[in-house]
């Protein structure tokens, strides 16, 4: 159900956005940008940030308003929203909202037959929600989008409750309806999650979901300032409300960077708010004093839970102290408190649901929303009073640090969790007084537990809810302070005795009477013990009987099989015995027939022979059996160590979902150069060498970026005014040039204005020390502290493909898009030819001859003497699209083309036979490739998906080792590798925003640049 927002406010106070509240929502338009353009790409998105950071209201009043503005999407620019939470149950409630106001099926009234048709479908797995829409309406007319908030609840809830195998059970289910109809091409079904970062580690069991946030994760960056300064500023405008300079300068100092604050913001504008609204009239501005009054940033909500607990009565504050000292939490996890039901509440507090649902109602709706109550199921919210909620619903703080300020709080969990280790020692201590290892409590320990007891009056409920023995330790305790309260009266007689001596007679009664009660109710708990000693003596009888019994099974049954075997070898024994009858029976035949055995001898020899042979087949065998032995130990320590290498790659991702959520990297380092050591000690085991991995990369890249920007360093080499389109690689340092026209040479300031847009570079060794083609079709050569020298203009002023050395002494070739031109330096023009369609790409052959052309139409030859020969024509064979790009390595020609593909060929081969198999296939760029290049082995493509991936070609399926090394925010257009004066080889890649930057080629050179950012200051 969509909730209503109170117009009047422009602060949502502790709750998120609504998406009726989108005027007031500021401060993310970049954010729904960059979201609608990665949900153009990917059907499925996963919105990951620290809690508090703003997804909710990211989605609510950022994205939800954006797409009904319209999107494009598969069906359409028309949208259909289904908002919906797991909750404690995930598919009932997602088929509640698909079946809510009439989503799906517009014409039709929705009704609870509807619903349990599409929870039936939800269930039957990763084809349920494809059923459902194909089913729909809306199909194929309408996009299908459902945004799943707080997706943490599938993880964090299921252990509250006895059927948690069945919801683990509903969570797979769950999982695999949302990412299943991701699979299906022609589905306009989306699906957009929001989940905290720190629980990224727990889809790392979901493999499908795994691979799919790996494709479209978003992280919701941090704010900047200016942003902030939005977020405050206007909501105000065209209010009676203003805020001074002084109040802005001290909100932005104390948000600083830190968005888990961003709560703490908008509550504190929503109390200055409603402050102002209620006592003030005419024009009002914010000054530092109302910041302060209203406890600033850190303790805004401290100070409003502060006044809110004093408003309540007697009776309600005891229950209130109550409830949250019943939610701390009992692991070590780094969370404070820990989910509960209403129900344990209500036992806990004892008090009824309905006093508890009063008491929490106002910290849990609207803008005082402090903590989460969930429902069984949403259905159960449906037509119920806010005041009362069902007995089965789970409390709990999704956000602590909302709390974490009040010193109340901080004060009622820190008694608790005294209160319980004092209990539970207690307990220890009467089991082993019951077990005769201690005696009774003597003071202080005596003194310390009376006093806790009789001041905090636990109950019988709260202590065998935390370990059970309640009564036998409070009957321990009871009866240790009883016994030494006897022991000081004894004591005390005993002084009056000495002082009053007159008295003696009758204080010896008392004296004695005391005396034998203490001695009565020292028998009494001695038999008591004695009692139980007898009775734990009697069960181990017992049980010592059971297993005398066993064993008497046990040595029936082994005297059975010794029986057996006895009657098994006397069997043996006969047979033995008539076999050495039959044997001489034998050798009488034998020595009657010696007559025969020269006659035999032949046969004799025969069978000697055929006896050898069988002899040495045996050890064949034998030998064959040992082998297949051993390879199958190979095979089985191959298989367990491969396990632990998929184990290893598995915490390699979860190290980036760690990195990507902790404040501070250099925690992590350890842990990274640990994981990292073990990936390549295992990959050497498994496969005798280093596999790549994009994991791997990614981690690393992610390492690099934070501690670059924590050490003031960067990868970034410079910045243009507009898009570098080439580079290269010039006498030990490189060139780079793009659409601002200057020619930047080894770096950003020494450069040189060209006057054009530089569309290629050609180093040389001398003077002149390159050669320029520009946008027009222009070349220019350059000299050394010279002004550029325009050497000629190609006829049709088309831009430049490439610029080439033509082979021929003293000769190059500037291809534009229509038309190849050789050239020197000395005669300028030597020849030129004109080309029918547009040229994509250029390169030169083995033979120096002849150059291979790709053009919007196919590929052809073109030899320097002006022929032109056509290889293929598009739409033939996997030349279905245009190749946007070519390069060559020895006799491997490799081909990119505009819809993402590469395809990589023996270059004889394929200039004999262009319809022979590519010897590599690889699919991972979703558009042009712009650059590629050979690289030890490797293969590195660039492309305007704004990507830089490598494959190392001397692996078996190396497409299945493919590493994303840059992922960038801007179209890639040209890549280099450099050998630095320290060894050390880098990528450097331009792009449309004007940056040249570097990236690591060897990920154990990376892992070192990472641990000397670790020790520099």
């Amino acid at each position: 159900m969509a909730a209503k927002a109170n117009s009047l406010i422009p602060f949502p106070g502790c709750r998120s956005f609504y998406e009726s509240e989108q005027s007031s929502f500021f401060g993310r338009i970049k954010q729904v940008d960059d979201l609608l353009l990665l949900l153009h790409k990917h059907k499925f998105i996963a919105l990951t940030g620290q809690i508090g950071s703003g997804k909710s209201s990211f989605l609510q009043s950022g994205l939800i308003p954006a797409l009904r503005k319209g999107h494009n999407g598969l069906a359409g620019k028309e949208w259909v929203i289904c908002n919906t939470r797991p909750g404690l149950a995930p598919i009932k409630n997602l088929a509640y909202a698909l079946s809510e106001n009439n989503l799906l099926n517009p014409s039709v009234k929705s009704t609870p037959e509807q619903r349990k048709w599409i929870e039936k479908n939800l269930n039957e797995g990763i084809s349920g929600l494809e059923s459902v829409y194909r089913r729909s309406e809306i199909f194929g007319k309408k996009n299908l989008i459902i945004i799943i908030d707080q997706f943490e609840d599938l993880f964090l809830h299921t252990d509250r409750f006895n059927n948690a195998a069945v919801l683990n059970e509903e969570t797979n289910q769950y999982i695999n309806a949302i990412t299943g109809a991701n699979f299906a091409e022609d589905i306009a079904v989306y699906v957009v999650i929001a989940l905290g970062a720190e629980n990224i580690i727990d889809i790392s069991p979901y493999r499908r979901l795994q691979d799919l946030m790996n494709q479209g994760q978003y992280l919701l960056p941090r704010i900047n300032s200016l942003d902030v300064k939005r977020l405050i500023v206007n909501p105000l405008s065209g209010t009676n409300l203003s805020i001074s300079p002084e109040s802005m300068d001290s909100l932005l100092e104390q948000f600083g960077s830190d968005m888990r604050l961003l709560p703490n913001l908008q509550f504190l504008l929503f109390k200055i708010w409603t402050t102002f609204q209620h006592t003030s009239v005419g024009e009002m501005v914010i000054q530092t004093e109302n910041l302060t009054e209203a406890g600033n940033l850190q303790h805004c909500f401290a100070v409003h839970l502060e006044n809110h607990y004093d408003s309540l009565d007697t009776r309600q504050k005891l229950v209130f102290e109550k409830l949250f000292k019943a939610m701390l939490s009992e692991d070590s996890l780094g969370k404070l408190t820990q989910p509960q039901t209403l129900t344990h509440l209500s036992s806990i507090c004892e008090a009824s649901t309905d006093e508890i649902s009063f008491l929490l109602n106002d910290i849990s709706e609207g803008e005082s929303k402090f903590l989460d109550i969930l429902p069984p199921d949403v259905s159960l919210l449906h037509g119920n009073s806010t005041h009362s909620y069902h007995r089965n619903s789970l409390v709990f703080l999704k956000n602590e640090n909302i709390f974490i300020h009040w010193d109340r709080f901080r004060t009622w969990l820190e008694e608790e969790k005294e209160s319980r280790d004092i209990y539970k020692r207690l307990v220890q201590d009467q089991s082993r007084y019951d077990a005769g290892k201690t005696a009774l409590l003597r003071p202080p320990d005596l003194d310390f537990l009376w006093k806790w007891y009789q001041n905090k009056q636990p109950s019988k409920i709260w202590g065998e809810f935390l370990v059970p023995g309640y009564q036998n330790a409070i009957d321990y305790l009871t009866l240790s302070y009883n016994t030494y309260k006897n022991e000081l009266l004894l004591k005390e007689n005993a002084r009056k005795n000495e002082i009053k001596r007159y008295r003696r007679n009758m204080l010896i009664g008392v004296v004695v009477g005391l005396f034998i009660i203490s001695v009565v109710s020292i028998l009494a708990i001695n038999a008591n013990n004695e009692k139980r000693i007898a009775d734990r003596e009697r069960l181990i009888a017992i049980k010592a009987q059971e297993d005398l019994a066993k064993k008497k099974l046990i040595a029936d049954q082994l005297n059975r099989d010794l029986f057996e075997s006895k009657d098994s070898i006397n069997q043996i024994v006969t047979q033995l015995k008539t076999k050495e009858i039959t044997i001489q029976k034998q050798n009488s035949s034998l020595i009657k027939k010696s007559s025969d055995l020269e006659k035999s001898s032949i046969t004799i020899k025969e069978q000697y022979k055929n006896l050898e042979a069988q002899i040495k087949e045996t050890k064949v065998a034998v030998t064959k059996a040992e082998i297949a032995k051993e390879k199958e130990v190979v095979a089985t320590k191959k298989a367990k160590t491969r396990e632990e290498f998929s184990n290893i790659k598995n915490q390699l991702f979860l190290l980036v979902g760690e990195f990507l959520a902790n404040e501070n990297p250099l925690e992590l380092i350890p842990k990274l150069n640990s994981k990292v050591n073990d990936y390549n000690e295992i990959s050497n085991e498994v496969f005798g060498t280093i596999q790549p991995n994009n994991t791997l990369f990614q981690v690393l890249n992610i390492a690099t970026t934070k501690l670059e920007a924590l050490r003031n360093r960067s990868s970034q080499i410079l910045k243009a005014t507009a898009g570098l389109r080439t580079i290269s690689n010039q006498n030990g340092s490189f060139l780079c040039g793009g659409d601002d026209g200057y020619l930047f040479i080894g770096g950003g300031k020494n450069k040189m204005n060209i006057g054009e847009r530089i569309r290629a570079t050609l180093p040389l060794k001398n003077e002149p020390i390159a050669l320029i083609a520009t946008f027009t079709g222009g070349v220019y050569a350059i000299n050394s502290g010279k002004a550029p020298n325009k050497l000629f203009n190609s006829s049709t002023n088309m831009p430049a493909v490439a610029l080439l050395n033509s082979f021929k002494n003293g000769e190059y070739l500037l291809a534009t898009q229509n038309e190849l031109v050789l050239f020197s330096l000395e005669n300028g023009v030597i020849s030129k030819s004109m080309l029918r369609d547009k040229l994509l790409s250029i390169v030169p052959l083995n033979d120096k001859n002849k150059f291979l052309l790709s053009t919007q139409k196919g590929l052809y030859l073109w030899k320097t003497s002006g022929e032109i020969e056509s290889l293929i024509q598009l739409g033939n064979g996997e030349f279905s699209n245009p190749v946007s790009a070519m390069t060559l390595s020895r006799n491997i020609i490799s081909f990119g083309f505009q819809n993402g593909k590469i395809l990589l060929y023996n270059l004889s081969e394929f200039l004999q036979n262009v319809m022979v198999n590519p010897k590599e296939k690889f699919v991972f760029h979703r558009s042009d490739i712009t650059k590629m290049l050979f690289f030890e082995d490797k293969l590195f493509s660039a492309s305007l998906d704004k990507s830089v991936y490598f494959v190392d070609l001397k692996l078996e399926n190396s497409a299945a080792y493919a590493v994303k090394l840059v992922d960038n925010n801007s179209w890639v257009w040209d890549i280099i590798i450099r050998k630095e004066n320290n060894g050390v080889d880098f990528l450097y890649y331009a792009d449309e925003n004007g940056y040249l930057k570097k990236y690591f080629v060897n990920a154990d050179d990376q892992l070192n640049w990472i641990n000397n950012l670790v020790k520099s200051k």
